[in-house]
């Protein structure tokens, strides 16, 4: 199954890797990964944010791109294929070097089982975490297997690993928890190290939060509140609709894995595991829907649920599909794996037309007299924006790699708001801060249009 895991996984990932050059735009010229990649570009080193480092791990690859002197659209092209990079590399380390092949299937079908949205919003920690965090899980069955805590670097880089998953995201905690409590439970790994390491990453978060606590981390964990709020009415809102329609059209394989989990547990007389699996599913299930009771845009929440699919799929692997024969294993696995493949690339829609609306606002305001605009969300189809923070880093990105020449322009609620800023004509505008033309670097920002800024609302 190790050769037949690793071929699986290779022709998966190269298909992924395909797509994300295909749909290069829609991936980097979207919010996080647009201002992502400004900073890089304007700095020359990596945009660490809220002291989550672990992303330096995807971040490299556009600012390694920046450092050869790649241009603009070649640095979006490589950032976008970076990060099936990196989930191969950890597929591969799974499979390939710690000869660990359920736990490498348990990556490849994290990637993909849920996965819709997602692979065009990707810049996401929690995400890359996760993928680490089964890495992590990994090397401890290898360890155990070949007794690697008698070498001398096997302490420092098991304190590395839960250091950076202690920082990579708040939520983090909740999918390590789950494959801790699974693997010791069914004892796929010593249970004496399982303890320890979790205590360990337990102690990190906890300074974390007591030292490096940020207030974009307090803010996100601010709808728990709805717990009491909403009490005990937590299943008439917004979000539980929106999951039960997006479980039909986007999580729809989610149902029979739960099937058989559910049959092959009973069948086996394992409720007590069952009974976990089951409370964990539901349990975070309504963590994520009440903290998030009116339903945020998909491509976010998305990435919130995602540890759901994580929950099914290591029981799948390690409790059912051995029970397979190996080619009924290698054929169910290839099916998954094409159908989701599918599934992504026909999610791409939303993302084009994005990425579309922004070009015919380029394209429609190219002969204006003054071209640097500050644009009011009213008049701007915002269902196809989605969001307009990003606006105006996705307008500087699309302007410079379509015509040689970046665009100001900034998409707001109030835009009357800069009206004390029209005169500062040679700053480029965002709603962040101002940036000077000549403090950016020319290769990548190629500023012209030093009229003044022109409010329309």
């Amino acid at each position: 199954m190790l050769k037949r895991t690793l071929l699986i996984g290779c022709l998966t990932y190269v298909t992924l890797g395909i797509l994300a050059l295909v749909f290069y735009k829609e991936r980097m010229a979207f919010l996080d990964s647009s201002y992502i990649l400004f900073s890089i570009l304007r700095d020359g080193d990596f945009a660490i944010q809220v002291n989550r480092f672990g992303a330096c791990l995807t971040q490299m690859f556009p600012l390694i791109s920046s450092k050869l002197g790649l241009s603009l659209d070649s640095i979006m092209k490589v950032y976008s294929l970076g990060f099936i990079i990196y989930y191969f590399s950890l597929f591969y380390l799974c499979v390939g070097i710690l000869k660990k092949y359920r736990f490498g299937l348990c990556l490849l079908l994290f990637n993909i089982l849920m996965v819709a949205d997602t692979f065009y919003w990707v810049m996401n920690e929690f995400i890359q975490g996760i993928a680490l965090m089964i890495v992590f899980f990994a090397f401890l069955s290898r360890a155990n297997d070949i007794n690697l805590k008698d070498r001398f670097w096997y302490f420092p880089l098991i304190t590395l690993f839960l250091f950076t998953l202690a920082f990579i995201h708040p939520l983090l905690i909740i999918p390590f928890a789950f494959a801790t409590a699974y693997f010791y439970y069914f004892k796929h790994i010593d249970r004496r190290s399982l303890v320890n390491i979790f205590l360990t990453l337990f102690m990190f978060v906890l300074a974390k939060n007591i030292f490096f606590r940020s207030a974009y981390d307090s803010s996100s964990m601010g709808g728990l509140k709805n717990f009491r709020s909403l009490f005990p009415d937590y299943f008439s809102i917004a979000s539980n609709k929106n999951f039960l329609t997006y479980l039909i059209y986007d999580y729809y394989l989610l149902i029979p894995f739960f099937g058989i989990i559910i049959y092959c547990f009973i069948k086996e007389n394992l409720k007590l595991p069952l009974g976990f699996i089951i409370a964990f599913f539901f349990g975070y299930l309504l963590l994520i829907n009440v903290s998030f009771k009116d339903g945020p845009d998909q491509f976010y929440i998305e990435s919130l649920y995602l540890p759901l699919s994580l929950f099914l799929i290591i029981p799948f692997v390690f409790e059912i599909l051995p029970k397979f024969k190996l080619n009924q294993a290698v054929i169910a696995i290839s099916i998954i794996c094409l159908i989701r493949i599918a599934h992504i690339y026909t999610s791409h829609q939303p993302y084009t037309d994005r990425v579309q609306y922004i070009n015919n606002v380029l394209d429609e305001t190219a002969n204006n007299a003054n071209k640097k605009m500050i644009l009011a969300t009213k008049d701007i189809a915002m269902d196809t924006l989605m969001m307009n923070w990003g606006s105006p880093y996705e307008f500087w990105l699309l302007s410079t790699i379509n015509t040689g020449e970046s665009r100001s322009i900034l998409i707001i609620e109030n835009p009357s708001n800069y009206n004390w800023a029209l005169n500062r004509k040679d700053e480029f505008f965002t709603d962040w801060g101002l940036f000077r033309y000549d403090q950016l670097p020319k290769q990548y920002f190629n500023f012209r249009d030093t009229s003044q800024y022109q409010i329309q609302q």
